[in-house]
């Protein structure tokens, strides 16, 4: 170890009595002149001799000083790979502007290194907060790139690809709505008092999830309403879209909402900040998805209606003649795929099984997963990969790994005086435990029983008993109040409260099991009342506690533990998987058919529209895998198996619970706006028929006075059906094909059994 090392840093020593240095150049007094005198063998020499401080006159451990160090058999250190230095300044409003300067030129000293030394690591007391707070926005570029690639998703799968069909303006109007409900949930949040963390900047991507996932849900609505709803004017056509998506968007957006209040009220003060940031975020994008974008959907109606480019809508015209939007640009794959596969052959017993069983041995392992989830968190993993202070914590632990983490034991309201007994077992008890590193223990108590016993103050000898102890808790409150008095004299009165970052990580558990349960009740209940079918929802619920289950225990594989980043994504997971789920359950409480009917028929009217919100999530964070964050490569991986377990329970795993426990659907109103079909429908003199429906395969019975129009699948039962007739269900009754041809028939009076299934 050449002398010269160990000058690098002398300048700083000198700073004055603002500064206690704590390091090896402590035994030499400081002296640069005696310092560079030294040869290696005096250098050995002293580090192995000297006990005492030459500087502050404590005893001292020269040993704690070097690291990686190499000792001879007697148990000298010979040699040391490195060498650590501590500076301490005055904390105080006065010197801050000086301290602030101060730690500038100490960073920038240490990064700029010394070429008789190999590497110089460096950490200043606004290290960790200004480097974590670089982490949290280093990556910003990704989170634009994230909103890009799903802004040319949306306009490629949003329309149809030709020159009037597309919907380019219409998804710009989608993520204004988004942009502003980012906007509006820090504005709101921030004038409440809530600071905006790390943990915040993962916010853009849950809104954006769930803003183009509403944006999905109102234009496939759209485009499945009936003929004569698409042919109705433009406001009650917009009616229609929002008769149908409304209640699905609702439903996802007040349960997010709702997860995320229940949240709100936890203890932990991070998790509590960044929920009332998303429950801000959510109920305004709710808003704007229910207005602003369906009134900009208004005008691209409207601008359909006149033929307008769909880009250049103000100066281009698309006349009928000559030009007329090519077939094949209206075909879309995903919804091809969903129609003609996955909605056949999720029906098919085969399948149900394989689905079963799957989504058994899936949650059988990641139960176990769960129940061996580890609560763990390091502070340093906010930091960037790379990054100074990072490099410095990674050096720290690499020469000095039995300087260990520091852990404090607080007692509150007990009788000091009267426990002597009980603090002196707890000070043997650390000091022997086998995971406290030797010495490193500093008991208060055992300090001043230590000075009593060897004190010659004759005002304290006053106070104590034979065994040096203070005689009564009445001297014990008095000797404390002289000793704390004097320091508080010494040191100007400062007063400094202890506290630690880590205490909040005790409860972190236990508050993650209380929200996300707490929401997982509030989310069933906000489900019931919306989809109003207590069968249903169950269904839809367990689908969620699968998905959360799932998602959790892969935690477990993937080497994931319980800190305050993975609660937050989890108790986020709790409405993104409510998202996947509850469309489902609720298009199919609106399908009239056989549950094999009602699921296929869902499957293919919603399912598009779920698979692009899951995909377009995905598509958001899919950048974050190049991310050097923890914050954010945590949220890909969890956000990753939430799409895909998410996606998988909604989309494969319910449709088939359904297909055999679902219930009969909910009543559509009819024309006389009454609610729905009734059990007696008098219609005197009205000339009533029995028509086969070949969509679904029902003999309806239907009103001709009001004609018979079909919608796609059959009679359009909503406007013209007084009841239908099941010809064809699980239980293999005879299908239409061979029922023989009805005849209209008068009758003043028809009775009506309701579909069963």
């Amino acid at each position: 170890m050449c002398s010269t090392h160990y000058l690098i840093f002398l300048g700083l020593i000198r700073a004055g009595s603002i500064c206690v240095v704590y390091s090896i150049l402590e035994i030499w007094s400081y002296n640069s002149t005696h310092i560079r005198s030294l040869t290696q063998d005096q250098i050995i020499s002293d580090i192995n001799s000297v006990t005492t401080s030459p500087v502050y006159g404590n005893a001292i451990d020269v040993s704690t000083y070097l690291g990686t160090t190499t000792t001879n058999s007697s148990g000298s250190v010979t040699s040391a790979q490195a060498a650590v230095m501590t500076w301490l300044t005055v904390d105080d409003d006065e010197m801050e502007a000086n301290t602030e300067s101060w730690e500038d030129e100490f960073i920038n000293l240490g990064l700029a290194g010394h070429s008789d030394i190999t590497t110089v690591y460096v950490m200043a007391r606004k290290s960790f907060r200004e480097e974590a707070r670089k982490a949290a926005f280093s990556d910003a570029i990704l989170l634009i790139g994230g909103h890009f690639v799903v802004v040319v998703f949306v306009v490629t799968v949003l329309g149809n690809f030709n020159f009037m069909e597309q919907k380019m303006w219409l998804t710009v109007a989608g993520f204004i709505s988004i942009g502003f409900a980012e906007l509006v949930s820090i504005s709101i949040s921030s004038a409440v008092g809530q600071a905006y963390g790390p943990i915040q900047s993962v916010l853009p991507f849950l809104l954006l999830g769930l803003g183009v996932d509403d944006m999905f849900v109102i234009i496939r609505a759209l485009n499945c309403l009936s003929p004569e709803e698409q042919a109705l004017d433009i406001p009650h056509k917009m009616a229609a879209v929002l008769r149908h998506a409304g209640v699905s968007i609702t439903v996802t957006s007040l349960t997010d909402f709702v997860a995320f209040i229940i949240g709100a009220t936890t203890v932990i003060p991070a998790l509590r900040s960044f929920c009332i940031y998303a429950a801000f975020g959510i109920a305004t994008l709710y808003v704007l998805q229910a207005i602003f974008f369906t009134s900009f959907l208004t005008f691209d109606l409207r601008r359909l209606q006149k033929r307008r480019d769909a880009c250049l809508f103000c100066c281009v015209t698309h006349p009928s003649p000559p030009y007329t939007p090519n077939e094949c640009s209206k075909k879309q794959m995903v919804p091809f795929i969903f129609k003609h596969g996955l909605a056949q052959i999720i029906t098919k017993f085969p399948v149900k099984i394989v689905v079963v069983l799957v989504s058994l041995g899936l949650l059988s392992v990641n139960i176990y997963g769960v129940v061996h989830l580890e609560q763990f968190f390091d502070r340093n993993w906010l930091l960037n990969d790379g990054s100074y202070a990072k490099n410095f914590i990674t050096a720290m632990d690499k020469h000095f790994p039995d300087s260990g983490l520091t852990g404090y034991v607080f007692c509150g309201n007990v009788d000091y005086w009267g426990r002597q007994t009980e603090f002196e077992a707890l000070g043997t008890a650390m000091d022997s435990s086998s995971v406290i590193y030797d010495s490193s223990t500093d008991s208060w108590f055992s300090a001043l029983t230590s000075w009593l016993s060897s004190t010659t103050d004759t005002d304290v000898i006053a106070l104590l008993d034979a065994n040096k102890y203070p005689v009564s808790e009445e001297a014990f409150m008095n000797l404390t109040y002289k000793l704390t008095t004097e320091i508080a004299t010494r040191t100007n009165g400062y007063i400094v409260f202890s506290s630690t970052s880590g205490l909040d990580i005790t409860v972190i558990q236990q508050e993650l099991y209380r929200n996300v349960g707490l929401a997982m009740i509030a989310v069933f209940i906000v489900t019931l009342l919306l989809i109003a079918n207590m069968r249903t929802s169950l269904w839809v619920f367990f689908t969620v506690v699968s998905t959360l289950v799932d998602v959790a225990g892969t935690m477990y594989y993937w080497g994931l533990t319980i800190d305050m980043v993975t609660s937050v994504i989890l108790i986020t997971s709790v409405g993104l998987s409510v998202d996947y789920s509850a469309h489902i359950g609720h298009a199919f409480m609106t399908v009239s058919g056989t549950r094999q009917e009602r699921i296929r028929h869902t499957i293919e009217e919603m399912g598009p529209a779920v698979f692009y919100g899951g995909f377009s999530t995905f598509l958001a964070f899919s950048l974050l895998t190049i991310s050097d964050s923890y914050v954010f490569r945590t949220f890909f991986e969890l956000n990753f198996l939430v799409v895909l377990y998410g996606l998988f329970n909604g989309l494969v795993l319910l449709p088939v619970l359904l297909s055999w426990f679902g219930s009969l659907p909910q009543a559509l109103p009819d024309d006389d706006g009454d609610g729905g079909t009734p059990d007696k429908t008098d219609s005197p003199g009205g000339e009533l028929s029995l028509v086969k429906d070949q969509g679904l395969g029902h003999v309806v019975i239907v009103d001709n006075t009001k004609g018979v129009e079909t919608n796609g699948l059959g009679i359009n039962k909503e406007k013209h059906s007084l009841g239908v007739i099941s010809l064809e269900d699980d239980r293999g009754l005879p299908s239409p094909s061979s029922l023989p041809e009805y005849t209209s028939r008068q009758a003043s009076t028809v009775d009506i059994t309701p579909v069963q299934s």
